[in-house]
């Protein structure tokens, strides 16, 4: 089995049970109290946005609702018709796209104010030619907003989280200093690090 298809029936798998969404999330929501914030800092002004494996959209509909202009993709059909659907009854379709794409293979045409890869890097075999991708796909002075797991995460530390990783398709994990460097070697300079738990 090549990985493309283990990484794309895991993916399928996961988001094999994406309801509908009814409405926006807010800066309360659990699950992205810490993303939010960066959003809102550094997105209200930016006019196009690709968020890189958006999943079922939760993010892109946050933005869409702001305005901002939204192309979300990913690999799991499941997760992009059930994001489809949402962003007509929730009212953001005019700004909100999905489409399939199986980055970093390929690749939307046209340049991005931002580019949003939350917790994907991790399950990309070659990490280098998807942030010099993304270096390409921005504007002069477009920004990317990126999270991924911590080699430094207590339980990760100890192992139990191996199980794990091998499950979800995480290639790898990284510590601060490997992902900046990773970042200011395809041209990035760092303006943001926030660690979470």
């Amino acid at each position: 089995m090549s990985t493309r298809t283990f990484y794309s029936k895991l993916n399928e798998n996961y988001h094999s049970k994406d309801k509908i969404q009814k409405r926006v999330i807010d800066r309360g929501n659990f699950t992205y109290r810490n993303l939010i914030p960066i959003l809102d800092n550094f997105l209200d002004r930016k006019k196009k946005v690709i968020d890189i494996g958006c999943g079922a959209g939760t993010i892109d509909f946050y933005l869409g609702s702001k305005g901002i202009e939204v192309l979300g993709i990913d690999t799991s059909r499941n997760a992009l018709k059930i994001a489809k659907q949402s962003s007509i009854v929730i009212g953001v379709y005019k700004n909100v796209k999905f489409k399939e794409f199986n980055f970093p293979d390929g690749v939307p045409k046209g340049k991005f104010d931002a580019v949003i890869l939350t917790e994907v890097i991790e399950h990309l075999i070659n990490d280098n030619l998807a942030i010099k991708i993304i270096y390409n796909l921005l504007n002069k002075e477009g920004i990317i907003v990126l999270s991924t797991p911590s080699k430094n995460a207590p339980l990760y530390k100890t192992g139990l989280l191996k199980n794990f990783d091998d499950l979800v398709g995480h290639k790898r994990r990284y510590d601060l200093g490997e992902i900046v460097s990773l970042l200011k070697n395809m041209g990035f300079e760092i303006i943001l690090i926030k660690k979470t738990e």
